[in-house]
């Protein structure tokens, strides 16, 4: 039995939108707004409703959503997620909206492999490679969930991904950090050796507050929202991580790292490219900080499962990709076998004129 019904507003009069009732078998009557105001259309809308309802019960074939109204449930569900919170959930917003400007009126049975193709093509001149496997992550993460889970489209159309270009790989040696240092001005020196201490991002080093700062206990803890992952991280703090601090209390109220007595919001790139003509280095970021601090860790033997939690990676991936070893820092492990042929390893002549020539490297790590 289905009918159709208009709904009395507070003042007992009825309320022009037309109102359906569907009742199901061993299921609670279905009432949705038809709406519309208008008889023909309301029944038009009663009917097709029924039909969609009788295939899903009897066929097994659910009815088709336009893509913009399954956008809210894929972002519900992500949510859910420990991975997809703070930022990177506001990033799969605002892909999966620009998919919706492109497929408007589109129900997602009609998002075929060919219209991604095409649609996505207008964005390769805006955007490289891995952004535009972003936006293509974004939609296909979509889709999968409206086919497994939902059972909405009957299939995943096959997606194939730009190329992108192999990771970066860029660290100082530590004799180049000396130097490094040297060259910033003041207040980015101190902002660089914290970055260098503690492996933070550029964003957290600059927004870092004293509400945040724990100087007794050794630690600074981050809100999640302020996280690239969305969780919130404790940090242990090391005693040069804590003498940088030091040196910026009593600077601001609010904000730790300051230029002139006001908050740092943003690092001039002339002033850095000039710290970098000035240390003779090339082809360096300030994110290469972290990817410096990481292989400095990796390299003194820190276990990667623990280097991830310190820098707050959602995957042992992301620690291949930032932490390096080189061949001296692999060298102690090769030379495990000396010890099972009874060897005694030699002196690495080049290793130790190169420290003679850059000086000595124990002194360098008290700096760093």
């Amino acid at each position: 039995m289905a009918f159709l019904y208009r709904r009395k507003g507070r003042d007992g009069k009825f309320m022009p939108t037309w109102w359906a009732c569907i009742e199901r078998p061993n299921m609670a009557p279905l009432r949705e707004s038809t709406h519309t105001d208008n008889k023909q259309l309301a029944d038009k809308w009663l009917t097709t409703k029924k039909q969609e309802l009788w295939k899903e019960r009897e066929l097994g074939i659910k009815p088709d959503v336009l893509f913009k109204d399954f956008i809210p449930v894929f972002i519900a569900q992500r949510a859910k997620q420990k991975e997809c919170k703070g930022r990177t959930l506001e990033q799969y917003q605002q892909q999966l909206d620009w998919w919706a400007s492109q497929f408007k009126g589109k129900h997602l049975r009609e998002i075929t492999q060919t219209l991604i193709v095409d649609t996505i093509r207008q964005r390769e001149s805006v955007n490289k490679n891995a952004s535009l496997n972003r936006y293509l992550a974004a939609l296909r993460g979509l889709l999968r969930l409206a086919h497994g889970q939902h059972q909405i489209i009957a299939a995943v159309p096959t997606f194939f991904m730009y190329e992108e270009p192999k990771g970066r790989v860029r660290y100082l040696k530590p004799w180049e950090i000396v130097r490094l240092l040297d060259a910033l001005p003041p207040h980015l020196r101190d902002m660089a050796e914290f970055s260098l201490a503690t492996g933070l991002r550029k964003s957290n080093v600059k927004g870092l507050r004293w509400s945040e700062v724990d100087i007794a206990g050794k630690r600074v803890t981050i809100e999640g929202i302020k996280m690239k992952n969305g969780e919130p991280l404790a940090l242990p703090l090391s005693q040069t991580a804590l003498d940088v601090l030091i040196k910026q209390i009593g600077k601001h109220s609010d904000a730790v790292f300051t230029y002139q007595g006001k908050p740092v919001n943003w690092i001039g790139q002339r002033t850095w490219k000039n710290a970098l003509e000035k240390a003779g280095i090339e082809n360096f970021r300030w994110h290469d900080l972290r990817h410096t601090w990481a292989t400095m860790l990796i390299q003194a033997g820190v276990p990667a499962k623990t280097l991830q939690v310190l820098g707050a990676w959602e995957t042992p991936a992301m620690v291949d990709k930032y932490a390096h070893q080189d061949t001296d820092s692999l060298r102690p492990y090769a030379e495990v076998v000396d010890g099972i042929f009874g060897r005694t390893p030699k002196p690495d002549a080049h290793q130790s004129a190169h420290q003679q020539k850059n000086g000595n490297r124990e002194e360098v790590a008290e700096i760093v």
